[in-house]
C-alpha cells in the first residue's frame, strides 16, 4: 500500500506525542527548543550561568527560557551572517563562534546580557573547507583553545607560531592549541578525516570521535568511524585530503595513535565528557559521542590503562524509535543541572534542542569542577612515545631474531620509515598511494637482497588477513619485489574462498611488483574476475573507490603482462558484477566475455545489462530472459534496471510485466464533482481566520512554509493563479512540476515512502518527509528506488472539503 506524504505525516506527528526515543531506564528526554527557534541546528555550546547558544546556517542566536518551565520560548539573535559557523564557545560573557575564514569573537556590549554587533577576528583560519573545515572549539586546562579543523581546512606550517609545537608539519584533520589572546599557535595532534568535535575529561585528556571514508568500503585500508584519546604528536591514520581520495594508515603501527573503540560506519558529530554528578556513576567522567548518519548518542566509559584508556564496548544511549529522523549534531552538558542537551539538525532537516535527564539524581545534583588537574599541568606531557629509529640492518635483524608477530611489524615499520614512508602520491594511479614508498632507493644492493628474502620466507598465505602477512606484501609492494618466490608467495593468497578484501589487498601489492607471472598469471585473472563475485555472495557493501581502484590495479598488471587479458578472457563463467574491469580488455574479446556472463544468476547490473545488450547477437540473448526474470523475482532491488531490458527483448508478458512496472502510480481522479461543489461555494462568506485553521487542518504548513520547504511557497498565490486553475493544481499536484520538488520514491518491505532525498550512501539513505520530519533506510531494507515525475503532494487532497472550507481556505490564501 502506498503511504502518501500526509499519511506518513500524521502518523509521525503521532509519534512525536508520545516522545519517540529510547534511553536506558530511569533517564527521561524532552524537547527544549523546536524548529521554529532552532532550524537546522549545527553547533551548541551552554555557559557557566546555563545560556544556550546554537548556530546554523548563516545564523547565531542565544535560546532563552524566560518563564523557567524548562523549554525555550524565545531566541535572540547574536549574529544572521555568519558563514558555516561550526563551532561555539562561550567565553565569559561574550562568545567564540569557529567559522572558514576564522574564529570570532562576538562581544556582549557594556550593560547587556547577550553579545551582539558585528564581531571582531579573534584568530585567522585559511578559509576553506565546507563539511570538513573547522568545527569544534574548547578552553583547556590551561586557559588555551583547542580546534577541530577537518582534513580541507588546509592547517599548515604557517599555523605554527610556537617553537614548541608537537607537529611541525601538519598532515590531514588536525587539532590547532591557540593563546587565549589568538596571538600564537601550534598543532599538537594530527591524521584526521573529519574530526567535528572534541573534549576534555577531568584530568585535562582530550578525546574525539573521527569520520570513516564511506567511499572505501572493503578496500583494505577502510576503517570504521574512530572514537580517539588524542596523543599529542601522534598520527591518528588519516593521509589523504577531501572524502573522495583515500589511504588510511594501519593502527596497528607504533607511530599511530591507538582507537579506543570502533563504530560501524557514520558521520560524527558532537563529542561530550560528562563532568557532572547527576547521572549515575558509570557515566561520569564517560564519554557520549553522536552519529548524525543512524540518528544516534553513544557512551564509552573512560577507564585509565597506562598512557592511555581501556577499550570498552560502547552502548548506544540515545536513539530514536521507528523511523523518526533524528539526527544530532552537537552534545553538552548543562554546568548547573548537568542535563545532557543533545543539538540536531545538518543539510537542511529539522532544528531542534533536546535536554536528557535522570530525575532521581537531579535533586542532588550538583556542579563540578571541570578539570582536576595538577598546576604543572601541560598538553605536552600527553605526547605518544615512539622506540628509537633503527638502521635497516638493525631493523632487518630484529626481524629475523624475533617470533612475535608484534615484533616484526615493528621491524618492517622501520623499514618502511627508512624508505620515506608509505607514499601518498596519486598523481599516477589511485593504488600508488599506500603500496609505494616516498624513497625506493633507500634500501637498496645487499640490504634490499636481504629484506627481500627475509619478507618471502616468512609469508604465510594460510592468514592472509593478519596484518603481519598484510605488512609483509606491503613491503615488498614498496620494494619493487621482482623474485619468482615473491611473485609465488604473495599470489597464493588469493585464493577461491580468501575474503575480498584481502584479495584487493595483495592485488594491489602484485601491481606494484615487477616480477615474473607466468607461474602466477592464473591465479592473479581468477583473482580479478572473482574478487566482484565474492562481494555479491557475501552481500557486502562497496562503494565508487572500490571499482577505481580495482581498476588502477588490473590496468598495471595487464601493463607488466598482456597475458592476463586473454587468460580473463577465456574463462568460461564471469560474473556480471565483474563488468567494470571488462572494459580494460581488448575488445576482440568482449563478445566470449558476454557470452561467459549469460548464464550467471547473479551479480546482474545496469552496466551489465548494457554490455551484453551491446555485445551479444539477439538470438544469444534468449537464455538470458529466463535467468533475468529469476532475477526479477528474486531481487527486486534491481527492477529498475532490469525493465528496460526486458521491455525490448522479453516476451509480450515480460513487456507487459515491465511496463507496468515502468508506469507511475496513477493520480488521475474525477475532477466532475469536485468542479460541480464549485460551482455553489459562496466566496464572498469566507474567513481568513478560519481558512488559517483550514489550512493547518491539511498540513499545508507541513510543505510550504518554514525554512526549508518541500514544495513552493504560497505567498501571492491567489495572483499567480486565477481561483479554478489554484485548486485544480491543488487537487492534481503533478500538472505543472518544479524539477526543485520532484520527489523521490523509495519501497521496502514496510511499504511505499515518497519524499525528498538529504542524504544517501552505499549504507543508508535518509528521506525528509515534511519540512520537519525525516525517515532513515538501510540500504538492505530498500527494495527499489526511483525518481518518479511526480509531487510528494498526494493528489485529490481538498476532494472531501465543505464549500465553507473552500471558501475560508481561499480567503486565507489571498493574505499570504
Amino acid at each position: 500500500m502506498i503511504r502518501h506524504l500526509l499519511l506518513i505525516l500524521l502518523a509521525i506527528t503521532g509519534l512525536h506525542a508520545e516522545n519517540p526515543f529510547r534511553v536506558p531506564e530511569g533517564f527521561e528526554i524532552a524537547q527544549f527548543a523546536g524548529d521554529d527557534l532552532t532550524h537546522d541546528t549545527w553547533a551548541m555550546t551552554i555557559s557557566e550561568d546555563g545560556k544556550v547558544a546554537v548556530s546554523g546556517p548563516g545564523y547565531i542566536k542565544v535560546l532563552l527560557d524566560t518563564d523557567n518551565d524548562g523549554v525555550a520560548d524565545q531566541a535572540e539573535v547574536v549574529f544572521n551572517k555568519a558563514r558555516n559557523p561550526h563551532g561555539l564557545l562561550w567565553n565569559g560573557d561574550d562568545l567564540l563562534s569557529v567559522q572558514p575564514e576564522g574564529i570570532f569573537l562576538h562581544r556582549t556590549p557594556p550593560g547587556e546580557t547577550l553579545p551582539g554587533g558585528d564581531p571582531e577576528l579573534f584568530y585567522k583560519l585559511p578559509g576553506g573547507g565546507g563539511e570538513h573545515g573547522p568545527h569544534g572549539i574548547r578552553r583547556g586546562p590551561d586557559g588555551w583553545f583547542y580546534v577541530a579543523c577537518g582534513n580541507n581546512t588546509n592547517i599548515s606550517k604557517g599555523n605554527i607560531t610556537t617553537a614548541t609545537s608537537p607537529i611541525t608539519d601538519p598532515s590531514q584533520g588536525t587539532i590547532l592549541r591557540i593563546s587565549p589572546d589568538g596571538k600564537q599557535s601550534e598543532v599538537i595532534a594530527h591524521g584526521f578525516r573529519n574530526q567535528y568535535d572534541l573534549a576534555f575529561n577531568q584530568h585535562g585528556h582530550l578525546f574525539t570521535f573521527d569520520s570513516d571514508g564511506e567511499r572505501d568500503h572493503q578496500l583494505p585500508w577502510y576503517s570504521y568511524c574512530r572514537v580517539f584519546h588524542i596523543r599529542v604528536g601522534g598520527h591518528h591514520g588519516w593521509l589523504l585530503p577531501g572524502h573522495q581520495r583515500s589511504f588510511n594508515r594501519p593502527p596497528y603501527f607504533f607511530d599511530s595513535a591507538t582507537r579506543l573503540n570502533e563504530i560501524d560506519r557514520g558521520s560524527p558529530t558532537g563529542v561530550e565528557v560528562y563532568r557532572h554528578t547527576q547521572f549515575p556513576e558509570p557515566y561520569r567522567d564517560g564519554l557520549f559521542f553522536a552519529c548524525w548518519t543512524y540518528g544516534r548518542v553513544y557512551f564509552t566509559p573512560l577507564t585509565p590503562k597506562g598512557e592511555s584508556y581501556e577499550s570498552h564496548d560502547h552502548e548506544t544511549f540515545l536513539e530514536p524509535v521507528g523511523n523518526l529522523g533524528f539526527a544530532p549534531s552537537d552534545l553538552a552538558v548543562h554546568p548547573l543541572t548537568g542535563d545532557l542537551y543533545v543539538s540536531v539538525g545538518g543539510r537542511g532537516t529539522r532544528g531542534a534542542v533536546y535536554r536528557v535527564s535522570y530525575p532521581n539524581g537531579r535533586k542532588a545534583a550538583k556542579p563540578v569542577a571541570l578539570y582536576e588537574t595538577p598546576r604543572d599541568w601541560s598538553i605536552h606531557k600527553d605526547r605518544i612515545t615512539a622506540p628509537a629509529p633503527l638502521s635497516p640492518d638493525q631493523a632487518l635483524t630484529l626481524f629475523e631474531k624475533a617470533k612475535d608477530p608484534s615484533t616484526r611489524l615493528n621491524a618492517i615499520r622501520h623499514l618502511m620509515l627508512t624508505m620515506g614512508d608509505i607514499s601518498t602520491n596519486e598523481a599516477r594511479r589511485r593504488i600508488d598511494a599506500g603500496y609505494t614508498a616516498n624513497k625506493p632507493d633507500a634500501l637498496a644492493g645487499e640490504l634490499r637482497r636481504r629484506a627481500l628474502f627475509l619478507m618471502t620466507e616468512a609469508f604465510d598465505p594460510q592468514d592472509p588477513g593478519h596484518p603481519q602477512q598484510y605488512e609483509i606484501a606491503r613491503l615488498l609492494a614498496m620494494l619493487k619485489a621482482d623474485t619468482n618466490a615473491a611473485m609465488e608467495g604473495v599470489a597464493s593468497a588469493l585464493t577461491r574462498s580468501s575474503h575480498p578484501t584481502h584479495d584487493a589487498h595483495y592485488l594491489f601489492c602484485l601491481s606494484q611488483m615487477p616480477g615474473p607471472r607466468e607461474s602466477v598469471r592464473d591465479k592473479i585473472a581468477r583473482g580479478f574476475l572473482e574478487i566482484d563475485r565474492k562481494i555479491e555472495e557475501r552481500n557486502l557493501l562497496t562503494d565508487r573507490n572500490w571499482g577505481v581502484n580495482l581498476r588502477d590495479a588490473l590496468k598495471a598488471q595487464l601493463e607488466f603482462d598482456s597475458g592476463t587479458a586473454d587468460r580473463m578472457a577465456r574463462s568460461k563463467k564471469i560474473s556480471p558484477a565483474s563488468v567494470h574491469l571488462l572494459s580494460l580488455l581488448p575488445e576482440k574479446d568482449h563478445r566470449s566475455m558476454a557470452q561467459a556472463m549469460v548464464s550467471s544468476p547473479h551479480g546482474w547490473n545496469r552496466e551489465a545489462l548494457v554490455f551484453v545488450e551491446k555485445h551479444m547477437p539477439l538470438p544469444g540473448l534468449k537464455p538470458l530472459l529466463t535467468t533475468l526474470r529469476g532475477a526479477w523475482k528474486s531481487a527486486p532491488q534491481l527492477r529498475t534496471d532490469l525493465a528496460g531490458f526486458l521491455s525490448r527483448h522479453g516476451t509480450e508478458e515480460d513487456r507487459k510485466i515491465a511496463s507496468e512496472f515502468q508506469r507511475p502510480p496513477t493520480t488521475r481522479i474525477d475532477l466532475t464533482p469536485f468542479a460541480e461543489k464549485m460551482k455553489i461555494v459562496d466566496w464572498e462568506k469566507g474567513d481568513s481566520t478560519r481558512g488559517q485553521a483550514t489550512y493547518a487542518r491539511y498540513n499545508c504548513t507541513t510543505c510550504h512554509s518554514g525554512n526549508r520547504r518541500l514544495g513552493p511557497s504560497l505567498r501571492n498565490i491567489t495572483k499567480r493563479f486565477n481561483r479554478n486553475d489554484l485548486f485544480r493544481h491543488i487537487n492534481e499536484p503533478n500538472l505543472s512540476l518544479s524539477d526543485l520538488y520532484k520527489a523521490t520514491q523509495i519501497t521496502t518491505a514496510e511499504g511505499v515512502y515518497i519524499g525528498m532525498k538529504v542524504y544517501s550512501s552505499e549504507a543508508q539513505t535518509i528521506l525528509e518527509t515534511g519540512s520537519n520530519e525525516t525517515i532513515r533506510f538501510s540500504r538492505h531494507d530498500i527494495l527499489s528506488e526511483r525518481s518518479p515525475n511526480r509531487s510528494p503532494m498526494p493528489a485529490g487532497l481538498l476532494l472531501g472539503a465543505s464549500p465553507e472550507e473552500l471558501a475560508d481556505l481561499y480567503a486565507y490564501l489571498e493574505k499570504l
